[in-house]
């Protein structure tokens, strides 16, 4: 299963940009998990991804200093209203 649907937005707010680029490609990763007789599942992203960093990056995943499930719970957890103002 590939999936490279995302939304590149740098003004979008919060709550779409999440549903979008978070939530839909966990959903995915469950189904591919569930799915009987699964391959992989591969996850194409953006170049933003790495942001914080500069210069040449590799083809790898790199170590975070954030905790992405405990943000993500974080703006989850979050009024409608709250997240609809809050932008990337």
């Amino acid at each position: 299963m590939i999936n490279c649907a995302a939304n590149i937005e740098l003004d979008e707010k919060l709550d779409i940009a999440i549903r979008v680029n978070v939530t839909g490609p966990l959903n995915l990763l469950k189904l591919a998990s569930d799915s009987p007789g699964r391959c992989c599942f591969v996850q194409v992203s953006t170049s933003f991804v790495n942001a914080d960093r500069k210069g040449f990056l590799e083809e790898r995943i790199y170590d975070s200093k954030i905790n992405w499930l405990q943000q993500y719970q974080k703006i989850l957890s979050m009024s409608q209203r709250d997240a609809r103002e809050q932008k990337l």
